[in-house]
């Protein structure tokens, strides 16, 4: 009997770590899937999702608002370490290539209210368009189940990739310059 229940153990713990490998490798499927470039996925072009949401002081955004721009679109919170590293580097990303056909938008979740935010974007000097993100959002990119999760978007409104988790400036300018 003792042997019966340690084998059921044994198997349950296989199935279990099989499972989780399996999850883990589409998910990096996923991710290889969404970074490449546009001409070298053009069978898998993925329209992004055309939000509605508003900013802390209520107006209404929508990502049609800024058609004909490459787009980072950036899921983040204000308790976020990887947010806090990456979001300096955003802030120069959009202080540099504002003046081009780009636009850098935050999405926030608030966990700790709008407060939270308005203090954070204030101490760190953001003065792109920042919203507050819903389920509706996140639903329309796929579920977001990590942050940062960050979406480069081409000027026809593609994703041209999708990152999860901190990544460097250098990253996302190379991205940049490569749809501009």
């Amino acid at each position: 009997m003792l042997s019966n229940k340690r084998s059921f153990s044994v198997l349950i713990a296989v199935a279990g770590i099989t499972l989780m490998g399996a999850v883990n490798c589409s998910q990096g499927n996923a991710d290889a899937e969404a970074s490449q470039t546009p001409e070298v996925r053009q069978e898998n072009v993925q329209k992004a999702y055309n939000f509605e949401l508003k900013d802390l002081d209520g107006k209404v955004y929508h990502l049609s608002d800024f058609k004909g721009k490459v787009v980072i679109l950036d899921f983040w919170d204000t308790w976020c370490p990887p947010c806090r590293q990456e979001i300096p580097g955003f802030v120069e990303l959009h202080n540099e290539y504002k003046d081009e056909d780009f636009a850098m938008i935050g999405v926030a979740f608030a966990r700790y209210g709008e407060d939270a935010v308005r203090d954070f974007m204030k101490e760190y000097k953001i003065e792109y368009v920042n919203l507050i993100g819903d389920q509706k959002v996140v639903d329309g990119y796929g579920g977001i189940t990590s942050i940062p999760t960050t979406f480069v978007i081409d000027k026809k409104g593609n994703i041209a990739h999708k990152h999860v988790g901190y990544k460097p400036k250098s990253v996302f300018e190379e991205e940049i310059k490569a749809l501009l």
